[in-house]
């Protein structure tokens, strides 16, 4: 099973820490170019950039089973909300880690998930 992972990028560390913790369950975590940003910093160094980053995270969607949206406190920044239209235009299912406390988008939700209980995504998936 393959899983997008989708998150702000100011969240990094929980990032890998999910990415990890999904390749200990034996689901292989898609998240393009976490470590690729030049300094690590958490901002596209232009409009350019930020384009090609988003585009490589829409191909890695394409090869996904389901995505996996961390939303730590719900937060869901401008990029992680187009994400998350991209992967419902492209049928794939998808789970947030939290809340974001909006209605509008947490209906999209199959099932919050959160990222302490991890072992509880496979069945989650298999059951939509």
């Amino acid at each position: 099973m393959k899983v997008l992972v989708c998150a702000s990028v100011k969240f990094r560390g929980k990032i890998a820490a999910t990415m990890s913790a999904l390749e200990k369950l034996g689901i292989t975590p898609l998240f393009p170019n976490l470590d690729l940003e030049v300094g690590n910093t958490d901002q596209a160094l232009d409009a350019a950039h930020k384009l090609r980053l988003a585009m490589e995270h829409y191909e890695a969607a394409e090869q996904a089973d389901a995505a996996y949206f961390i939303l730590p406190e719900g937060y869901m920044g401008t990029s992680v909300k187009i994400e998350l239209g991209y992967c419902l235009a492209q049928k794939i299912p998808v789970c947030f880690s939290e809340s974001t406390g909006d209605t509008d988008i947490d209906c999209y939700a199959a099932a919050i998930i959160p990222i302490d209980k991890l072992d509880q995504i496979k069945e989650a998936y298999e059951a939509l």
